[in-house]
């Protein structure tokens, strides 16, 4: 398939993340230091950027490996949400049975809305029962 820059007219998932990855750099303080690889700029950046990361499968979006690094290719991959998740700086990590893992994956393993389990855990839950207590029963 052949692409073409067409100044953000385009509408595939693929360009979309693309143009999204600039965005990000210009809008958000978090991506002050963060640049875009000049393969992936200019006028043939997009069809450079398609060549690299191969067509965007069905439910993943454009995850760099390091987050403190540039949107490169060797830095860039596409990931799943909760691959993204275990990525961010600010990650709550819980312990049960020897397993550790960001609450983002507790809460799709238990079913619960990840918001309550973080709301559970800051309370002073036991971190099991935060991740396993009922939903369906009345809250403590």
């Amino acid at each position: 398939m052949k692409y073409i820059n067409r100044g953000g007219k385009s509408s595939s998932k693929i360009y979309n993340a693309w143009n999204c990855m600039f965005s990000r750099i210009k809008h958000s303080p978090y991506y002050k230091n963060i640049k875009v690889c000049k393969r992936w700029s200019g006028r043939y950046g997009f069809n450079n950027f398609v060549k690299d990361m191969g067509e965007r499968p069905d439910g993943m979006t454009l995850e760099r490996l390091h987050n403190d690094r540039d949107y490169k290719p060797s830095n860039c991959i596409w990931a799943s949400w909760l691959d993204q998740h275990k990525n961010k700086r600010n990650n709550r990590w819980i312990t049960i049975k020897n397993k550790t893992r960001i609450i983002a994956e507790w809460a799709a393993i238990s079913g619960i809305n990840p918001w309550v389990l973080n709301q559970r855990i800051r309370r002073g839950w036991d971190p099991e029962d935060a991740v396993f207590y009922s939903s369906q029963r009345q809250e403590r």
